[in-house]
């Protein structure tokens, strides 16, 4: 079975255990554990639910990527596929883009995906998107309203090169 990661960027307004009980109750997961692991710099939280599982923690000074250090935290959500005649990453990227846009409308905070495109001359390059919460937003509006409301695309940027 395949297994694919989405990684989506997130901005931090509290600290990194307080953004991890935020997130769970926002993906309604059951499991929230805190752990350590050399490979995410220390301190990580587990985040298991039905059909979900990710990893959060901090993008230490950019060790990840240091054209997205102003994302403060990685949010990784893993998962495989049983069937091998899907285009899976297709379907990690608009995963990737759904859980980053549900992310920022629910914490509001901004966060962000880098998402490859293939050029017509066969190029890969990669567009940056960062979502935020519309500040336009009021829930106490009835929902027919807020149709375009709900989230901004702050940036969009063509990156030729990422860091891996």
């Amino acid at each position: 079975m395949p297994l694919m990661v989405a990684t989506i960027y997130l901005q931090l307004d509290q600290s990194l255990a307080d953004t991890a009980i935020s997130l769970a109750e926002a993906l309604q997961v059951r499991k929230c554990e805190r752990r350590e692991s050399d490979h995410y710099g220390g301190e990580y939280f587990l985040l298991k639910g039905f059909g979900l599982r990710g990893h959060l923690y901090l993008n230490a000074e950019g060790q990840w990527d240091n054209e997205l250090a102003k994302f403060a935290c990685i949010f990784d959500i893993d998962f495989s596929f049983v069937s091998t005649d899907l285009d899976t990453f297709i379907i990690a990227d608009t995963i990737a883009q759904y859980y980053a846009q549900f992310i920022a409308f629910q914490l509001g905070i901004e966060t962000c995906v880098v998402l490859p495109f293939e050029k017509t001359s066969g190029e890969i390059e990669y567009v940056r998107n960062v979502y935020k919460r519309n500040p336009a937003y009021d829930k106490t509006r009835p929902m027919e309203e807020l149709v375009d409301l709900e989230l901004v695309v702050i940036e969009k940027v063509v990156v030729d090169q990422m860091e891996t």
